[in-house]
């Protein structure tokens, strides 16, 4: 009589837990459906995003070029070569993209993630006493 009485227990528990692994199966499935669709969005944002920055550079660009030859006029203009022009119009050019990668490099150096390499790490947290921070 007792293995009765918890046979019928025995089978709620197991479709209770049934119950529960489907409701955690379509919360994650509708995390990942919404997951998708803000992935979507931002697919697209970013796809916009990108060829208005290509615009911008590409009239930037513009810019540029149309700023130095205004300065090979101006240099022309008191009478110096266009070989030296040309020169003087690269090496500052060349100056400042040294000057720029120089500058990228260095904060591409400071570029380390350490809290998160922290959290990651399990060897650091056994030496921290096991605490996280």
């Amino acid at each position: 009589m007792i293995p009765n009485a918890l046979h019928p227990r025995s089978q709620s528990v197991v479709a209770e837990a049934m119950a529960l692994v489907r409701l955690l199966l379509l919360a994650l499935a509708n995390r990942l459906r919404l997951l998708g669709f803000e992935l979507q969005i931002a697919g697209a944002k970013l796809a916009a995003a990108a060829a208005l920055m290509v615009i911008a550079l590409f009239l930037v660009g513009t810019a540029w070029a149309v700023l130095w030859l205004g300065v090979a006029m101006a240099l022309r203009s008191i009478d110096l070569d266009w070989a030296v022009v040309v020169a003087l119009i690269f090496a500052i050019n060349a100056a400042g993209a040294a000057l720029s990668l120089l500058a990228a490099l260095r904060l591409a150096r400071q570029i380390s993630l350490p809290a998160t390499l922290r959290q990651l790490s399990f060897a650091e947290s056994s030496e921290d006493g096991g605490t996280p921070g």
